[in-house]
């Protein structure tokens, strides 16, 4: 019995490791703007953006940080990573590139035990 509870006590726990975990979650999430703030972020949101082989995104963010860790990351549509950042404090800046094949993108944002805000936009032009 007790080999039982061990065991389903170590799924619990390993599927809960695999989870978004969102406190006071707060966000938007409108056309070119994705923005939140939160007490507490460990996990993954995902947003995508279709293009167009030639386009060139430039993407704007304003990251808060108040503890942990949050990252930024573009995938290309082969699923290869394009840019990634990490920030453990406060930071705002762009990040600028052109799509060589048409597709969709994803900007993913990545909180490790975080708290704070972010805030992105994006244009696409070509």
């Amino acid at each position: 019995m007790k080999k039982i509870t061990l065991i389903s006590t170590l799924i619990l726990l390993v599927s809960l490791t695999a989870c978004t975990i969102k406190v006071g979650w707060v966000s938007i999430n409108f056309g070119n703007r994705f923005s939140a703030s939160y007490q507490h972020f460990n996990g993954k949101q995902v947003d995508r953006i279709r293009m167009k082989p030639g386009e060139t995104l430039t993407l704007n963010y304003e990251i808060e940080v108040d503890k942990g860790a949050l990252s930024l990351q573009i995938i290309n549509p082969q699923g290869d990573l394009i840019w990634k950042e990490k920030f453990l404090k406060n930071a705002e800046s762009q990040f600028v590139f052109t799509a060589e094949t048409g597709g969709v993108y994803k900007v993913i944002v990545l909180g490790e035990q975080t708290g704070g805000s972010f805030k992105l936009d994006w244009v696409i032009e070509y």
